[in-house]
């Protein structure tokens, strides 16, 4: 590896007025399991610190860049870094820090190798964006059927791979085709299915879950979908077999039926719920051997009302999309009873032109929308629609808000998916490989296409967790305040600004007026404004100040849940009258709007405020001058 120069990276600099610096050394490179799309990056710290790397590569004459996520406190560090591009030579630093210090490393490079030659696709071909379509991110989809595995891949919005995982296990391409599908999990790991397994792999490569779901019942094959729900417990389809009689029916008096289940796992696998479309429909209602799971369970194996897609709405109920029944129902998430059928013999009014056929997925839109990827509409007619239940009819009738037809030739009978994007737009893949964007007026604003047949497609945000920087300590502070802890979260960064000094806020020594902190954590920082009272303990009445020409009365004091200020304003001005607790917690905005000259008297009731019994600060502030008194509440 050798050294680069730092302007390849962002402008953030580290302090050299902190104390402890912080020396880091044994600075490495190296490919991350056998994966080239992943490294990882490891190095020594003098002093524990937490650290994050910056990387970054040269296209077209410009450096793009990322960030890994902040690794935890440690002496001895390693961090993965993905999101990568294969055959690029990379730049990367490491940024060490501490609530002391801060500490950047030189900048070294790596070259990613080529692919290896079981991954389907290094890039979409095709792409096409208008201007309308802003949103940056990933989709993770999967682009190699089984070669021997299935491949699951992430394309940037560019259309270039930029990480690939192989599914986990060693399934059996030829049996167990039928189980093996993925989700994204969250915003950084994927689950994988097998058939008697789920998996869940980070975006780093780390195994986080490994759920055997015989252990549980060994006639239970996870397939499909699978979820986190809202308690975070794992949710899957599963495929239930069991041996039905039905002679009554004509049929055999040990028919293996094949059905949709439910198992909700925690993350230890101890089964926390379960369904089973056996409790709740009549499974003499089944149909003649064939279908999705005879490869699996043999030619005599009966697939009963399958289902392909699964989702939790707000209440935590769940969704199941039923392809072969051309149904979406609705099942309890606590006794598992069916709520709704939308569809044939369903208890859902469909008007004939919105009916749908071999609807593969189904998503949650809004509160009260849906969005369903309708493979056979109208006979051959692939859409994806957005709707809704209108239970203001005697008969609740489902409504369609809009729709979009893919392309001719992207039509499919089965499979694809469809999701609402954090934009408000609509993503579809089609199992004839293409992926879309729709807004909703219709129009196509981003399309990308991988000669393969696509399960699915999932939009993802971000490679890496980001911290969500926030400050929890006081915005006041009286003029004789020196040793003010300042606090912010996650904690573990720097703070630095006027009269700071190792996380302590000296108001003496910042000086009277507004002040500006900033807290420094990894390559983030959130800036903190902060009032400085003029009077060493804010306790002196309001003064003249200079948008001010005030003879100031505020009563009653003390007062019960009404107060009153009068005040004389010189000159039009920004006006904000504001309540705080002693320790400068801010407790409400009585007013914050702009004022003409003269005499002022504001009535306020506060007795919808949920104040402390006791003194209270009132802060008066008008464009740069401000000042406060002490009230009492009886």
């Amino acid at each position: 590896m050798k050294r680069i120069p730092f302007v390849l990276f962002s402008l953030v600099f580290c302090f050299s007025f902190l104390s402890a610096q912080i020396t880091i050394s044994n600075l490495s490179a190296t490919v991350h399991q056998d994966n080239v799309l992943r490294y990882d990056i490891d190095f020594n710290l003098s002093n524990a610190a937490a650290a994050q790397v910056e990387y970054g590569f040269i296209n077209n004459g410009d450096t793009v860049w990322n960030r890994s996520e902040v690794a935890t406190t440690a002496v001895q560090q390693g961090i993965v870094i993905v999101g990568l591009r294969a055959a690029t030579t990379y730049f990367f630093r490491v940024l060490a820090f501490n609530a002391n210090t801060c500490k950047y490393s030189n900048t070294l490079s790596f070259s990613t190798g080529n692919l290896p030659a079981n991954i389907g696709f290094s890039e979409m071909d095709s792409i096409y964006t208008l201007p309308g379509s802003s949103l940056k991110g990933y989709l993770l989809t999967n682009t190699s059927d089984f070669n021997p595995k299935r491949v699951v891949e992430l394309f940037d919005r560019a259309g270039e791979l930029v990480w690939y995982q192989e599914m986990p296990g060693n399934p059996s391409p030829s049996a167990d085709a039928q189980c093996q599908h993925f989700a994204l999990c969250s915003a950084q790991s994927v689950f994988f299915l097998e058939c008697g397994r789920i998996w869940e792999i980070g975006f780093d490569g780390s195994i986080r879950a490994n759920i055997d779901v015989h252990n549980i019942n060994p006639n239970m094959y996870p397939h499909d979908a699978v979820i986190r729900n809202q308690a975070g417990n794992i949710v899957s389809l599963v495929a239930i077999i069991d041996t039905v009689d039905k002679s009554a029916v004509g049929g055999s008096s040990s028919a293996i039926v094949v059905a949709p289940g439910l198992i909700e796992v925690d993350s230890m696998g101890s089964l926390v719920w379960s369904w089973s479309a056996f409790d709740h429909y009549n499974a003499l209602q089944s149909p003649n051997p064939g279908g999705y799971w005879t490869a699996k369970f043999g030619p005599a194996a009966i697939d009963w009302k399958h289902v392909n897609s699964l989702v939790q709405d707000a209440s935590g109920n769940y969704m199941l999309t039923f392809r072969d029944e051309n149904q979406i129902v609705l099942i309890s998430g606590s006794s598992g009873a069916v709520l709704w059928t939308c569809g044939d013999h369903g208890d859902i009014e469909i008007m004939v032109p919105d009916s749908f056929a071999k609807p593969a997925s189904t998503g949650i839109a809004s509160a009260t929308n849906f969005v369903t990827l309708d493979n056979a509409s109208q006979d051959t007619v692939s859409r994806a629609i957005d709707w809704w239940i209108d239970w203001g009819y005697s008969i609740p009738t489902m409504m369609i808000d809009r729709s979009f037809v893919l392309p001719q030739a992207y039509f499919a009978t089965e499979g694809g998916s469809t999701a609402r994007l954090p934009n408000n737009n609509t993503l579809v893949a089609s199992t004839k490989g293409g992926l879309f964007e729709f807004n909703l007026a219709g129009n196509q604003l981003w399309f990308g296409r991988l000669n393969a047949s696509l399960d699915r497609a999932f939009y993802v945000s971000d490679l890496y967790a980001r911290a969500s920087l926030a400050y929890s300590g006081p915005t006041l502070f009286c003029l004789n305040d020196t040793a003010n802890t300042l606090l912010a979260s996650p904690a573990g960064g720097h703070w630095f600004g006027p009269g700071v000094s190792q996380g302590i806020f000296n108001a003496t020594a910042a000086g009277a007026g507004l002040q500006t902190l900033s807290y420094k954590y990894g390559n983030d920082t959130l800036q903190v404004s902060v009032m400085v009272d003029s009077d060493p303990d804010c306790s002196t009445p309001i003064q003249e100040g200079q948008a001010w020409n005030l003879h100031f009365a505020a009563f009653p004091n003390p007062f019960v849940d009404h107060l009153q200020v009068c005040y004389t304003l010189s000159k039009k001005t920004e006006m904000h009258i504001t309540l705080f607790a002693l320790d400068g917690r801010r407790l409400a905005t009585l007013f914050s709007g702009i004022q003409i000259p003269g005499d002022q008297n504001m009535k306020l009731d506060l007795s919808g405020l949920d104040l402390p019994q006791g003194a209270i600060l009132l802060r008066m502030q008008a464009g740069d001058g401000a000042q406060s008194a002490r009230l009492l509440i009886h």
